[in-house]
């Protein structure tokens, strides 16, 4: 996957109409990227019920569906992920600062109805804000791609292998902002000097201290402890001197924890419990990290999902 996103960012420089189609990076002609699966009345049909303008440009596909990039900076998902629609069903209309918004989400025919004969295992149609810049109207198309950098990638890669290990990543705090300021406030008040941790050992019972003294409820203090943790670790000797933890505190990484752990306890909050963090599940939006795709994340209970026209 590191070397597939190396090639994405060589080529992108280079071309505009580069796309990665089925896992492949795919140089595409003006005609390619405004073919439709659909037929045109089904395609007039959904731009109605989605209010979508313009023609569809393709962005990108895999094996369960295809996304097309419309005026406005709407973008249409095709797919047959069952879970990916009553997911983003749940979280339809809800805006949160570190997840792609969700505008509609329905099903292209009634269950009762003969499926068209395009697409027919494809029966869901999400329609969501693209994140970041539209790469049609942007000539700096390595810019307007917003992948992750690679430190942010760095990051991701660590969540995923914890959000299982580490609650605090679906349990951020509510006031992250204040969690750190209480969290300088208590090392200020620490005595660093005199507790001194040499650079080949841990610093976890330094740093436990630390929080134990810091205001605030448990949330914040395992919020604290997580970012602090994936910025720096327990290992170099960060916590002796007030310099030192202000510049971890201040610095990006601690606000890319902070990014995907808030998207992450935003999904959860909802009944979504998504595992399925990757480099291209989430998005660089000028520095933030959006969390964007959540299929294979089934929500909890029985969610309903409208069809295309449907008025509700």
């Amino acid at each position: 996957m590191k070397l597939l996103m190396e090639n994405w960012r060589k080529f992108v420089k280079e071309q505009r109409h580069y796309r990665l189609v089925v896992n492949e990076l795919t140089q595409l002609t003006e005609e390619q990227l405004r073919e439709f699966p659909l037929s045109d009345e089904e395609l007039e049909k959904i731009k109605e019920w989605g209010d979508l303008k313009g023609e569809p440009s393709l962005l990108g596909s895999g094996t369960l569906g295809s996304a097309y990039l419309f005026d406005e900076n709407k973008v249409l998902k095709i797919t047959s992920d069952y879970n990916e629609a009553k997911a983003t069903k749940v979280i339809e209309g809800k805006r949160h600062p570190n997840v792609y918004k969700i505008l509609k989400v329905a099903r292209r025919w009634d269950r009762m109805e003969k499926p068209p004969k395009e697409k027919p295992r494809h029966p869901y149609v999400i329609v969501y804000e693209l994140v970041g810049k539209d790469p049609r109207k942007d000539k700096r198309s390595s810019n307007s791609i917003n992948f992750p950098t690679n430190e942010q990638q760095i990051i991701i890669e660590l969540a995923f292998n914890q959000i299982h290990r580490k609650p605090a990543w679906t349990n951020w705090t509510d006031d992250f902002d204040s969690a750190k300021e209480n969290f300088l406030k208590a090392a200020r008040a620490y005595d660093l000097e005199k507790d001194k941790v040499e650079k080949q050992k841990s610093e976890e019972g330094k740093l436990d201290s630390i929080l134990d003294k810091m205001e605030g409820d448990n949330k914040d203090k395992k919020s604290i402890k997580l970012a602090y943790v994936i910025s720096v670790g327990y290992y170099g000797a960060n916590l002796n001197s007030i310099e030192n933890i202000k510049e971890t505190v201040n610095s990006k990484k601690f606000d890319y924890v902070a990014d995907l752990a808030s998207g992450l306890t935003f999904l959860k909050k909802n009944g979504i419990t998504f595992s399925d963090l990757k480099t291209t599940n989430v998005m660089n939006d000028d520095g933030k990290l959006i969390i964007i795709d959540i299929g294979r994340s089934p929500p909890t209970g029985y969610v309903e999902i409208e069809t295309v026209g449907e008025n509700k």
